[in-house]
């Protein structure tokens, strides 16, 4: 296993250890930061597991899985800026009344599923060529 999975899934146990020692141990501290520390120390046991499962030992990318995670994440930030502008307009000319919750929610998940999308698409895209 690589150091760095080893690395992450460690730093994973501690935070949710932590969460759960706040929660339980009855500490004077809000109940959200006990529930964040268990969720991301969580994540990171899952992540450096299913990474650890995924790559093993092997090479995790390469110029050509960077090249278009490069080009993904450029299409994904210059869609996002039309969308800002669709949603500047649409507030400015009084179509839709957003709140910025509304609107900061909407950002990061087109963005990350915009992403997700372009990259899948330009690796089916240089597949083929």
């Amino acid at each position: 296993m690589k150091t760095r999975y080893i690395l992450q899934t460690g730093a994973g146990l501690v935070l949710a250890a932590v969460g759960i020692f706040l929660r339980v141990g009855g500490a004077a501290v809000d109940t959200a930061l006990s529930t964040l520390l268990i969720v991301v120390g969580t994540v990171m046991v899952m992540m450096g597991a299913f990474n650890h499962r995924r790559f093993g030992d092997g090479i995790e990318s390469d110029e050509r899985t960077r090249k278009i995670d490069g080009a993904a994440a450029s299409w994904s930030w210059f869609a996002t800026l039309i969308l800002l502008c669709a949603l500047f307009w649409a507030n400015e000319l009084e179509l839709i009344a957003f709140d910025m919750r509304g609107v900061f929610a909407a950002l990061l998940f087109f963005m990350v599923f915009s992403a997700a999308a372009f990259s899948w698409c330009l690796a089916r895209r240089e597949a083929q060529e």
